[in-house]
């Protein structure tokens, strides 16, 4: 649906305003059941966070791919893994020192890493296809049991095996379980809506200007996609829950490189065109190395590290819109 330009901007301004609510309603939530069910919250940010905070790029990817769009389908999900670390994560190194932990790094960093490069070899012949598609979501849906049967391993004991103490914290938290799952799903609704009004009007605002199809999925719908991941990024720092925000993005790009291309390519093969090719899995590839090279480092996220990824990022822009259109002239 293209809007007019007046009141795409309109519908954009309160949007955002829907989202900031919501997102604070959302991380409210799953700190709750995360505390309720016990569970570290860099688990909550891979897994149930990044369930929620993908569905848009989800919904758009698959839609898109079905109807035929697949220059937005790919562009989309790929563009919104580029966009989580080299903005969403770079801005919560910049606002505040996170602490990490090795699992993060050595596990599912590795993960993404595999993921991502698995994405971009399938990506060589120019297609990826049904076939691809089907190998993308078992190896995510294997990654997903991995997960659950670590959780399940790492539950604490006392040395004589006896479970361990449950905390007042997480009595008072099983108390409100039921508040804190209506609060997940009506902030995790209204983030994910608020995020679908922020791309129908942003679409609408580029289309105006003849903005190409491949470059919106790659810059203003990744960006207003991946929105979800910036709310619960931006609200997890303030609450204390650093941790949480870097979880779910690294959780999030496991979730678009595997679950939401494996699905759209299950939907309809998706042709992959040069640029991504040359130019946007490459960067992809290169930015997230070097994040697991600089979270590696003393096992925390600072503002200098987010300053580099940041730096990366604009150059990436840069190329994207400035020097590719040159090349590839």
């Amino acid at each position: 649906m293209i809007l007019p330009l007046w009141l795409a901007i309109i519908v954009f301004l309160v949007a955002i305003a829907i989202t900031i609510k919501c997102g604070d309603l959302f991380t409210d939530g799953a700190k709750g059941i995360g505390l309720a069910l016990g569970v570290s919250n860099i688990v909550m940010g891979l897994t149930l966070v990044s369930f929620a905070t993908t569905s848009p790029e989800f919904m758009v990817s698959v839609m898109s791919s079905a109807s035929g769009n697949s220059g937005l389908a790919v562009g989309n999900a790929v563009g919104s893994c580029i966009c989580n670390i080299g903005l969403i994560l770079a801005i919560l190194g910049i606002m505040k020192t996170v602490p990490t932990t090795r699992n993060v790094v050595s596990q599912d960093g590795v993960v993404l890493v595999i993921m991502g490069a698995t994405l971009f070899g399938l990506s060589l012949d120019r297609t990826i296809s049904r076939i691809d598609g089907a190998i993308l979501v078992v190896l995510f849906l294997a990654y997903m049991f991995f997960i659950i049967r670590r959780f399940r391993q790492a539950k604490p004991k006392y040395e004589d095996g006896a479970p361990h103490r449950i905390f007042p914290q997480e009595t008072e938290a099983r108390k409100n379980l039921k508040k804190n799952v209506i609060l997940f799903l009506v902030g995790a609704a209204g983030v994910v809506g608020g995020s679908r009004l922020l791309i129908i009007s942003g679409e609408s605002m580029a289309r105006a200007f003849g903005v190409p199809d491949v470059i919106i999925g790659l810059t203003l719908i990744a960006v207003g996609t991946s929105l979800p991941e910036l709310v619960t990024a931006i609200m997890s720092v303030r609450k204390g829950l650093g941790d949480m925000g870097v979880g779910n993005v690294i959780g999030a790009n496991i979730w678009d490189t595997a679950w939401v291309v494996g699905v759209s390519a299950l939907a309809r093969p998706l042709p992959i065109d040069d640029q991504t090719i040359s130019l946007t899995f490459p960067v992809m590839l290169g930015i997230t190395v070097l994040t697991l090279v600089l979270l590696r480092y003393r096992y925390e996220w600072k503002r200098w590290k987010g300053a580099i990824i940041l730096g990366c990022y604009v150059a990436y822009l840069v190329a994207l819109l400035f020097l590719w259109p040159m090349i590839s002239a």
